[in-house]
């Protein structure tokens, strides 16, 4: 092999191993209650309300971990969300359930 594949294939190598020492230190319970707080929050869209719950949330987790944080404002843009649902199932035949 040549000089330049050695050196890709060590430094692949290396870039496993951390991503497998910081695979590690990753806590499954405080992942799922990251992935649950979000989820409470909304759809979480840029430009609605649950976005921007969304956007607060994650600057407040960055910063308790000593991370700088900017804030970029795009330009305001027409978008939609839900704001209720609801799910109707027509079975032929029956009333809807």
């Amino acid at each position: 092999m040549n000089a330049a594949l050695l050196l890709l294939l060590a430094a692949q190598t290396s870039d496993l191993e951390a991503e497998r020492a910081l695979a590690s230190r990753v806590s499954d319970v405080r992942a799922r209650d990251a992935v649950r707080a979000l989820v409470a929050l909304g759809p979480r869209m840029g430009g609605t309300p649950s976005g921007d719950r969304a956007a607060a949330w994650l600057e407040e987790r960055f910063e308790g971990m000593g991370l700088a944080t900017v804030v970029r404002e795009d330009p305001a843009k027409r978008c939609h969300w839900e704001e209720r649902w609801s799910v109707v199932a027509h079975v032929e035949g029956q009333e809807p359930l």
